[in-house]
């Protein structure tokens, strides 16, 4: 009877949690009904149970009968849709509510607060609308992929009883860090192209918080690249949520994005820098000529440690890739031990 509760368990991962266990419930009731309808009542052995299994047909199969056939997003994905759209929200509204915090540590006079409160009401419709529009491109992605899904996936699965996993081991696959990349990706396409004036830091001068604008007037040549690269890793990532594994072509497609991480790095340190002055976003914050004059004494050493960051980064990601890349090509081989 164990083959059955594998078999029930590998349907239930394909099954939201909320009707999980009443639909393993009746699967299992199902089950028994059959046998006893086939073989009569009394002790079953493996070669019935595997029989029965392979009549009712793979798992996944077996799960997609009890949900609805039509869904913008469906089933299998709209779990790692909410889940990623949680993350783009609470990103959007903090980064928001940081940019108005900032605000209110300007305001050194009441009336001043008072302008600041007022420009919190007043900027609650824009708020509103990065939220929306966060929504909408999560909507459109996740329904892209619903719709692309049968291109990538096999309609006619040759499947046995034998594959189920053993109720003994556990999940082979974590989906976490594909929901956080994806969601703080989308995160980072929503502010870098709709609201770029709110990336930058904060600095302390005196009894007053000052928010400096990072990004230089160039950061616009190297976005559309940008933009591409994360387009592609959020693919990657949606591929890798689907299969619910890292195959071998996946694992290669990832080592192929390698040389667009690479020649970002090597464009923002030696081609493209991102940092600088940008008149358009210090006006934007109502910097003062004391403002501009922290940022030009901070933009330095911000510049050097981002650089040095990035060329270390350059480095270990190159490493890593070409070690990735030789254990793919060679499994069976291990790499050689170096001695230092």
């Amino acid at each position: 009877m164990k083959l059955i509760e594998r078999y029930i368990a590998e349907v239930g991962r394909h099954l939201p949690q909320k009707s999980r266990e009443d639909i393993q419930n009746e699967i299992r009731s199902t089950i028994e009904d059959m046998l006893d309808d086939r073989f009569g009542e009394g002790s079953r052995n493996d070669e019935q149970i595997t029989e029965m299994l392979e009549e009712l047909g793979p798992p996944k199969k077996v799960a997609a009968s009890y949900q609805p056939e039509k869904y913008l997003i469906g089933p299998k994905n709209y779990g790692a849709f909410i889940q990623i759209l949680r993350i783009v929200l609470i990103a959007v509204t903090g980064a928001y509510l940081l940019g108005m915090s900032v605000s209110f540590w300007f305001s050194d006079t009441e009336q001043a607060f008072t302008e600041s409160l007022m420009n919190l009401v007043n900027s609650l419709p824009g708020l509103f609308s990065g939220l929306v529009t966060s929504f909408g491109i999560l909507v459109l992605v996740f329904a892209i992929i619903e719709r692309t899904r049968t291109s990538f996936e096999s309609e006619e699965e040759e499947w046995h009883p034998d594959q189920l996993p053993s109720l003994e081991e556990p999940e082979p696959f974590s989906s976490t860090s594909q929901y956080w990349e994806i969601g703080f990706t989308v995160a980072a396409l929503i502010l870098l192209n709709l609201y770029p004036q709110w990336a930058g830091i904060f600095s302390f001068e005196g009894d007053n918080w000052t928010f400096i604008p990072l990004l230089a007037p160039s950061f616009a040549l190297l976005l559309p690249l940008l933009n591409l690269r994360w387009a592609l890793g959020i693919g990657l990532n949606s591929l890798v949520l689907q299969r619910r594994e890292w195959t071998t072509s996946l694992r290669w497609a990832k080592i192929l994005l390698v040389p667009f991480d690479l020649y970002i790095l090597y464009s923002i340190v030696f081609r493209t820098p991102i940092l600088g002055l940008n008149p358009e976003y210090l006006a934007f914050h109502g910097l003062t000529n004391t403002d501009v004059g922290i940022y030009e004494q901070l933009l330095p050493l911000i510049t050097n440690a981002l650089n040095l960051g990035l060329m270390v980064a350059f480095i270990v990601v190159l490493v890593t890739t070409i070690i990735e890349a030789y254990k793919l090509a060679r499994p069976n081989q291990t790499l050689p031990q170096v001695i230092v």
